[in-house]
């Protein structure tokens, strides 16, 4: 696998606001200097990457979160930076960020479009509203339509939209006109998935009128169907997209591919190791500040060891699958 091109996820934890359904790792930035003191942080770990893997060829980068447009695109663009000085970055690498409408406008766009990002990942969700306000989401339809039009005026063509599936009070009806609106913003890209009560999140808390199984069964194969009479071929379970625009970060976790994960809660598969930064976010800080040595033995020390175990718990799964 070693002369096979590598994936790198660059998970950025923060948001404004908490969605109700979301148990992805993110924070508040509460602290002023917090957004400064993270960039330094992933460019320290950066140069730890690189000088062990740097020399892999990279045909994806991928920014997550979170949130990443509320960390602001000079920042975001100072870390690809710092990507490209410590790997060997494909020419035609896909470099994607997600973004909430609610935090973009024109001069976003043309700031990454300029720092070398090429791909919009964009965290619409529904088209409708009032699921929109049960979701608990900043930005409204026509929020979506505008951010959209400002990605392509600044010179970006590849757009993506998340959409959500099985929410409360939903109907094939309300499905449909998501979808069409996904299709009149000629999105190149539709991550369709269903919504997931997570223990321990609001939504979990609360008593809400979801479809039942087959409901949200009815609507995975409807919203399949009409991505199809629109053009979205669908390339993997959740991903839908125009013929040459599948995101070729996602194929790479499909056909798994190898990928370096970097961020508190991010995850890696390399060389056969699987390892991850645990869900410790001032831990982050503490280790970058550490000495770069002790950093370096420290960290892949840790790698290793998770490594092991899970080599050994993948082919215990992989016996009990076969």
């Amino acid at each position: 696998m070693m002369n096979k091109p590598v994936s790198l996820y660059i998970h950025i934890p923060f948001c404004k606001s908490k969605c109700p359904y979301c148990d992805f790792y993110s924070a508040r930035p509460e602290e002023d200097d917090i957004f400064d003191r993270y960039l330094a942080a992933l460019c320290a770990r950066l140069a730890v990457y690189g000088e062990k893997y740097g020399e892999r060829l990279l045909h994806t980068v991928y920014f997550g979160g979170g949130t990443p447009s509320v960390f602001g695109a000079e920042r975001l663009c100072r870390v690809l930076e710092k990507v490209k000085e410590q790997f060997n970055v494909a020419e035609n690498a896909e470099i994607t960020t997600e973004c909430n409408p609610a935090d973009v406008d024109i001069s976003f766009f043309e700031t990454l479009k300029r720092g070398g990002f090429n791909r919009i990942s964009m965290g619409m969700q529904s088209a409708n509203e009032a699921e929109l306000k049960i979701l608990g989401r900043r930005h409204t339809a026509e929020t979506v339509r505008e951010a959209v039009k400002a990605a392509r005026e600044a010179g970006i063509d590849n757009v993506s939209v998340d959409l959500m599936l099985g929410l409360p009070n939903s109907s094939l009806e309300t499905l449909k006109s998501s979808i069409d609106f996904c299709a009149a913003l000629e999105a190149d890209h539709v991550s369709a998935y269903i919504l997931k009560i997570e223990p321990g999140t609001p939504f979990a808390k609360q008593e809400l009128n979801l479809p039942d199984e087959d409901g949200t069964a009815d609507q995975y194969l409807f919203a399949v169907n009409e991505l199809k009479k629109r053009g979205y071929d669908q390339y993997e379970i959740s991903n839908f997209a125009r013929p040459g625009k599948e995101s070729r970060h996602n194929l790479q976790y499909w056909r798994c591919g190898e990928y370096l994960g970097l961020g508190p809660a991010a995850h890696s598969f390399m060389e056969g190791r699987r390892f991850y930064f645990p869900t410790r976010f001032r831990g982050f800080f503490k280790r970058q500040c550490a000495r770069r040595r002790r950093r370096r033995r420290r960290f892949f020390g840790i790698c290793d060891a998770v490594a092991s175990a899970d080599r050994g718990a993948a082919k215990k799964d992989l016996r009990d699958t076969i």
